[in-house]
């Protein structure tokens, strides 16, 4: 008989980004939610942050001294870094203890990573079930043969067993959040209340959470499309209020990130959800992220009531303006619906984020005015809407990365290349475009400088922030409302060449 403290098992995970970094930490929910599947079933779990920890590895070290297995969650990037090394370290302290990898990486390049003589078995996908089939033929001394979701090395070949059925969300699950040290992960309110880039945080950002995973659309730049097979599922309404009432009267949680891929596809649970907040009290102010036609689907009066459950802030893959590369993505979500939503959060108070990417394989200069085009629409049917920018880069195994190496992207072929490579979604720096500098830098002034002296705002993120309120004080008035008729006449141009303007405030702003 297998005593508890040889069914004992270490979760780790690594670092987002170098120690010193401006990241905050955010709370390992896959983590949880594994320890939350697998203690019912007799397994004790011990969670280690290295986000958090002065000596991470130390502190593995001690953890994982006579335990069952150590699994490792990591995502593409310097987090791979941080898993390799804790493995390494493990190796050399416990030769035989099995190392078992999940997470993001694992799951989009399961053969590659299985590869490395670091990882003894790769759980792919959500792991829950697959897990726990694994530790229990662990705990058995047997072999892992036909455990659905893993894959593993088998003397000299790479072995993938087949997918376990996804089961979505337990309804019955109980998150063991005592397991996590609740007052590092933020989620707390300050003295403001400005909804914008910083969603009003002290130390930290908003607290995530996952009321549903997946995703049926078919976006060609998303990985949730390989791990999750465009399947949908959520958990009920009434247990979805329960988890937030604990988090926000047991640990005193009072802004949230709903992380679920698209809060809004379920129209009557969204709207449970927002009822049962209202109705049970809780002060919240939560923001997550959405579809703009599903915004539009809603409309005006359950987005009121969006705003009354707490919600200050809607995050909306836009993505581009432009119809052919809205096409060539499958985004499936037109401009339209965009500027309809617009409208709509302004008039209910929820700020707008619409994200932008830049990019994309077969781009050019005409898909990129359309773009900005888009944006100053945006911007002139909500001024406080916010317009953040990004660069496609291919996540692993994504169904438009096969276009990327039609068009010379030459992705890491190792789990170690993989960790030394930098994934960056903040410059352009596909080998398709052909001047990088010089398309940021349009692209900057443009969205950032132009549109919100164009159309001035008070929550505006970048360059330029509250310019309204700014253009009503002495002496900023003096400058900033020539700025804005300038800043008008060239969006209604469309001309953002000859941007002396920007030039001269970026030497000022560098001065100063």
């Amino acid at each position: 008989m297998t005593s508890m403290s040889d069914r004992s098992v270490v979760l780790y995970q690594p670092r987002y980004e170098p120690p010193g970094g401006q990241m905050k930490a955010i709370a390992p929910l896959a983590l949880l939610y594994l320890a939350g599947a697998l203690e019912p079933h007799g397994y004790q779990v011990e969670i280690i942050d290295a986000q958090i920890e002065a000596d991470p590895l130390g502190r593995l070290r001690s953890a994982a001294s006579g335990a069952l297995a150590l699994g490792i969650t990591a995502m593409s990037g310097y987090q791979l870094k941080g898993a390799l090394a804790a493995a390494e370290a493990m190796r050399a302290a416990q030769p035989a203890l099995p190392i078992i990898w999940g997470g993001w990486h694992p799951s989009l390049l399961p053969e590659q990573t299985a590869a490395d003589p670091l990882v003894d078995v790769v759980v792919r996908g959500p792991g829950e079930d697959t897990l726990r089939e694994l530790l229990d033929r662990i705990t058995a001394g047997q072999e892992w043969t036909g455990v659905q979701g893993i894959t593993y090395r088998r003397k000299d070949q790479i072995v993938s067993e087949p997918d376990w059925p996804l089961s979505g969300l337990d309804p019955l699950r109980r998150l063991p959040f005592e397991k996590l040290r609740m007052d590092q992960y933020g989620g707390r309110m300050n003295c403001g209340e400005d909804w914008g880039a910083n969603f009003s945080w002290v130390s930290g950002p908003p607290f995530p959470y996952t009321s549903s995973c997946g995703c049926p659309y078919q976006c060609r730049f998303c990985a949730a499309t390989k791990v999750y097979k465009r399947k949908w599922s959520a958990l009920p309404v009434e247990k979805t209020l329960d988890e937030l009432e604990e988090l926000h009267r047991r640990y005193g949680i009072q802004v949230i990130y709903f992380i679920d891929p698209e809060f809004f596809i379920n129209a009557r649970r969204a709207v449970g959800i927002m009822e049962g907040i209202v109705a049970r009290g809780l002060r919240l102010f939560w923001k997550a992220q959405v579809r703009p036609e599903h915004i539009v689907r809603l409309g005006l009066e359950h987005m009121r009531l969006a705003h009354r459950s707490g919600c200050r802030q809607l995050e909306i893959g836009a993505e581009s303006g432009s119809p052919e590369i809205l096409e060539m993505i499958r985004k499936e979500s037109p401009p339209e619906a965009a500027l309809e939503a617009a409208a709509i959060l302004r008039q209910v108070g929820i700020t707008a984020q619409f994200n932008l990417m830049f990019g994309f394989p077969r781009e050019n200069g005409r898909h990129i005015r359309e773009t900005v085009r888009f944006a100053a629409q945006l911007k002139r049917i909500n001024p406080d809407c916010l317009l953040p920018m990004y660069y496609f880069a291919p996540h692993p195994g994504i169904p438009l990365e096969q276009e990327a190496r039609e068009y010379g992207y030459r992705p890491p072929e190792s789990l170690r290349e993989w960790a030394e490579h930098t994934t960056t979604y903040s410059e352009p720096v596909m080998p398709w475009i052909s001047r990088p500098r010089q398309l940021k830098d349009r692209i900057l002034r443009a969205i950032t400088f132009y549109l919100p002296l164009a159309y001035p705002g008070d929550v505006t993120r970048g360059t330029l922030r509250h310019v309204r309120a700014r253009m009503r004080r002495w002496p900023e008035a003096l400058w900033l409302w020539p700025a804005h008729v300038l800043a008008r006449l060239r969006v209604k141009l469309d001309f953002y060449d000859w941007p002396w303007e920007w030039r001269l405030f970026q030497r000022l702003a560098g001065a100063a």
